[in-house]
């Protein structure tokens, strides 16, 4: 008997064959850079819709306002939460007067700040505010939003401009609107993971460049105005002017 052992060679199939080489060749690299970059972790939002125009004003909002460069110019108070909102700056002004009084006083005790009438407006307008949020979200639309790489982002102005056929490398000021729109609901179409009715309880799982066009349309402006800074704030830009986003093509 021989003391070396018949080796037998397989032939794998080449699907697998494949497979196991590119194993090989990613184990030896350490890693594979382009899957690393796709798949890591990006960052994720949700935001509760409110459909409901006639009491949406009630409800009301609060958000700071910018400029084209993204600096804060001023803060926009709308309903109940705008009352909040104000109340409970003036609540952080009393504080920070009390606390700017012990400075001067060096040390000494001085009266603790009387925050008590403001503290009890906040708290009925709280409760008013949980019941009208109850009431809203009845009828909302709840969507989850993932953010996309860059690469994905260029793609989608890319495809606003071929659309609208516009071969320049600015965007016409009579095609600034019109760009907006388009370049809004192609960001849709790859940001949104899922939209769900509250009202029926349906959820759609892929939104298309048709469904993003419809809640551009028809969503109440104040609504689709917190989704656009939502969405912004998905991917990491901060209140960027839609006129400059309009008038420069960053692809």
């Amino acid at each position: 008997m021989s003391d070396t052992a018949d080796v037998t060679t397989v032939e794998l199939p080449d699907e697998i064959s494949a497979e196991l080489k590119d194993i090989v060749s990613t184990t030896k690299r350490g890693f594979d850079p382009a899957a690393r970059m796709r798949n890591r972790g990006l960052r994720r939002a949700t935001i509760t819709l409110f459909l409901n125009e006639e009491m949406g004003p009630k409800l009301g909002w609060a958000h700071d306002l910018s400029n084209g460069l993204g600096n804060v110019v001023g803060r926009e108070r709308e309903g109940v939460i705008g009352e909040i909102d104000k109340l409970e700056a003036d609540r952080d002004h009393i504080v920070s007067q009390h606390t700017a009084l012990n400075a001067i006083a060096g040390g000494k005790k001085t009266a603790k700040p009387d925050t008590k009438q403001v503290d009890i407006e906040i708290a009925k307008l709280t409760v008013e505010r949980d019941k009208l949020i109850e009431e809203m979200n009845a009828t909302a639309l709840i969507i989850k939003m993932r953010a996309v790489p860059p690469v994905i982002q260029k793609d989608c102005r890319r495809k606003a401009k071929a659309l609208l056929k516009i071969t320049s490398k600015n965007i016409p000021e009579e095609m600034q609107e019109a760009f907006q729109e388009t370049h809004a609901a192609f960001l849709m179409s790859v940001l949104f993971e899922s939209v769900t009715d509250t009202e029926s309880g349906g959820v759609i799982e892929a939104t298309t460049y048709e469904d993003a066009i419809e809640y551009i349309k028809y969503l109440p402006s104040g609504q689709y105005e917190r989704l656009d800074i939502a969405m912004g704030k998905v991917q990491y830009t901060d209140a960027i002017s839609r006129e400059i986003e309009g008038q420069e093509d960053f692809s």
